[in-house]
């Protein structure tokens, strides 16, 4: 009898283990395909794309950084 309880109490620890296991790996890669900024614009300068937030402004124009807008 104890025997067949041991049995079943490592089947279960396993099967909880090896379940969460993979979700954490599920979650892992649904979080890396998410967008986290917002709105990406191209650099008036140079192209390069930047989060809109977070380009500077001159004259109407959209920059990716302090140096592309001093150029």
């Amino acid at each position: 009898m104890a025997r067949l309880l041991l049995t079943a109490l490592l089947i279960y620890f396993a099967y909880r283990y090896f379940s969460r296991n993979r979700q954490f790996k599920r979650g892992h890669t649904a979080r890396q395909g998410r967008s986290v900024g917002g709105e990406m614009v191209p650099c008036a300068r140079c192209g390069t794309f930047v989060v809109a937030v977070e380009a500077t402004n001159k004259g109407g124009a959209l920059f990716c950084s302090e140096k592309c807008k001093n150029k």
